[in-house]
């Protein structure tokens, strides 16, 4: 058990019986001499103290946040982004719990399986464009890292229930920008399936959306897969839409408006 700054803010971990333990230990507030319990299965139980450095300059505190306790119980929010700040996890209070020390990009998603999902920090093209995914855990351990063959990944992510991965691309060699979704097969990194947007929609500009013109047409945000009706639901924020479309693709290989 981390302790918390009062007893709503204490996170528990209870780890399988063993006779030889290495316990990782999250939750620890930074700048901050933390108590940490550790506690037998048969009532032995021994407090230790470790003394944390404060935060990086880039991970920012919480400038505001209401929730409580009850709601939020040892839960944390996490949040990340796409320019220079490191990905942080919020608790009730808006204390940090955690953070990254890299620039991990974009959604921060859990794997069934415990692990994270969560864009790469190395970039492939301005002003975001980053090689992947990496499948990693909370101490920065990265298992593997997921790549698009075709263009860079960005925003957005959707593990399928058979563990491939629905991922935002746009591809290297096109005139245009986030506006394909690929499927990628979870062993081999093989892209599966694409959906390109242009199949179905115009790409014109259109004056008032901010940063719109022919290169960033559509600006793909969120993918979302729909198992009821098997079709994947796409935002586009430069023409302030949402889109769903046929997970099946027609004869031809293009993506069809659901």
């Amino acid at each position: 058990t981390v302790m918390g700054k009062e007893p709503a803010g204490n996170i528990s971990h209870t780890f399988p019986a063993a006779k030889e333990h290495i316990l990782p230990i999250y939750g620890l507030y930074a700048d901050y001499t933390n108590q940490v319990i550790l506690k037998t299965a048969t009532g032995q139980q021994q407090i230790i103290t470790l003394q944390t450095e404060p935060t990086a300059t880039n991970v920012h505190a919480a400038s505001n946040i209401r929730t409580t306790a009850e709601y939020m119980g040892n839960n944390l929010m996490f949040l990340t982004t796409a320019m220079d700040s490191m990905p942080v996890g919020y608790d009730y209070r808006g204390d940090i719990r955690w953070y990254a020390t890299v620039n991990f990009n974009f959604d921060l998603k859990r794997m069934p399986n415990g692990h994270l999902l969560v864009g790469t920090e190395r970039l492939v093209e301005m002003p975001y464009y980053t090689t992947g995914l990496y499948e990693m855990i909370f101490s920065g351990k990265i298992f593997k890292e997921y790549r698009s063959s075709i263009g860079g990944y960005h925003h957005d992510q959707f593990l399928m229930d058979d563990g491939n991965i629905l991922m935002l691309s746009y591809e290297a060699d096109s005139s245009t920008v986030e506006d394909i979704c690929i499927l990628l097969d979870k062993n081999t990194g093989e892209i599966l399936r694409k959906w390109d947007y242009k199949d179905v929609l115009p790409q014109y500009p259109t004056a008032g959306l901010g940063s719109q013109d022919e290169i960033d047409w559509f600006h793909n945000n969120a993918i979302w897969y729909d198992k009821r009706t098997n079709t994947l639901t796409v935002s586009g924020r430069h023409q302030d839409a949402v889109i769903n479309l046929d997970y099946e693709l027609d004869e031809n290989g293009k993506c069809r408006l659901n």
